[in-house]
């Protein structure tokens, strides 16, 4: 089992790799724009948390911060807590928790570490921004581990960029611990002018 997981996990990476280089994926259209107002116009340290096995995200949130900052030597740190291509025999496939029966005690400890650090930024951090993301239920250690990370004294404001932000701002709302009342906003992709409170 663990071998054949293995070689799956491998291949998928090996596609992923073809597709980023080639360009086959690649940020959406407004990702730019998406980048400029929530995050590089409007604060002063930010990470990167992704679910995504590619690098495509992190090269380009670069890229743009360092046009908009061209004196810095920073760089927007990136977390893929899902694993990454980069490391194919850590990747965590969908349905996958951290405790499985073919995982060895060290691979448990490590995504375990990841889920910590993930909960830690986000306690420390005062927006969250929630951007293509859907928090669907069957992702149920994700949705763990962030509502850990945003019950937090910290945390203002959770927002939301998804066509379907009603229902993610629904699922947010449920992740939210009542006694830090964070507000929560979204935004449709394609119109980010229209502000939409969901408190």
């Amino acid at each position: 089992m663990k071998s054949n997981i293995s070689i799956l996990k491998s291949n998928i990476a090996d596609e992923l790799k073809k597709a980023q280089n080639s360009g086959e994926i690649r940020p959406t259209e407004n990702f730019k724009e998406i980048v400029n107002k929530f995050v590089i116009s409007s604060v002063d340290r930010a990470y990167l948390v992704t679910t995504n096995w590619d690098n495509v995200i992190d090269l380009e949130i670069n890229k743009l911060y360092r046009s908009n900052n061209p004196d810095t030597n920073f760089k927007i740190e990136s977390f893929h807590i899902h694993g990454s291509i980069d490391s194919p025999d850590e990747l965590y496939l969908p349905s996958e928790i951290t405790q499985e029966i073919y995982r060895t005690k060290e691979e448990e400890t490590k995504l375990g570490n990841n889920h910590g650090s993930l909960m830690s930024l986000l306690e420390k951090g005062n927006r969250t921004i929630l951007y293509g993301i859907s928090l669907d239920p069957l992702d149920a250690e994700l949705n763990q581990t962030l509502g850990a990370g945003i019950s937090s004294p910290n945390i203002e404001e959770i927002i939301i960029i998804n066509p379907n932000h009603e229902i993610v701002a629904d699922r947010v709302k449920l992740l939210l611990d009542k006694r830090y009342p964070a507000k929560v906003l979204a935004y449709h992709p394609n119109d980010l002018n229209k502000k939409i409170e969901y408190n």
